[in-house]
């Protein structure tokens, strides 16, 4: 890229979402090879890096933050947190899990369908369709993750009236 008359220009990666994301991986990669190079990544993944990489890209990288926007804010030790705590919810509900899924798909027309004249699985069936303990099928060792970079976090500022 040098080679072909460019070496006045610095190099700028930009990436929204998810290309946030490999933006600023691609940042760290090619940082070495070009000490100007600057990175905006607009609503970046938030599991992405670990503390030391957010800490070494604060230089060259800036993560601008909409709002409430989920998307930074979610990682996969946080969808594991969802996981385990839904998973336990269901456990903890007295009501068949049929019907709870069932309630889940039609909550725009709860009125039309009546739930108590439906046979569902029995006592019996229900250790067959158990979950496997949370501890067995983890997804990761649970270090968490963060943004990339410096970030700018944009937010509405509501007068008081």
């Amino acid at each position: 890229m040098q080679d072909k008359g460019t070496t006045q220009y610095d190099l700028v990666l930009v990436g929204h979402s998810l290309g946030a994301g490999a933006a600023a991986i691609l940042a760290i990669l090619l940082k070495q090879d070009f000490p100007n190079l600057l990175c905006y990544a607009y609503a970046p993944p938030g599991g992405l890096l670990s503390l030391p990489a957010v800490e070494y890209s604060k230089t060259f990288i800036t993560s601008v933050v909409l709002g409430k926007d989920v998307v930074p804010r979610i990682g996969l030790h946080q969808m594991e947190a969802l996981r385990t705590d839904l998973i336990n919810a269901i456990k903890r509900s007295a009501d068949p899990k049929w019907k709870i899924i069932l309630g889940g798909v039609l909550c725009c027309c709860p009125d039309e369908v009546d739930f108590d004249g439906v046979e569902g699985p029995t006592l019996a069936d229900r250790d067959v369709t158990s979950h496997p303990s949370d501890a067995t099928i983890a997804l990761t060792a649970h270090q968490p993750l963060y943004p990339p970079g410096r970030i700018i976090h944009i937010v509405r500022n509501h007068p008081k009236e």
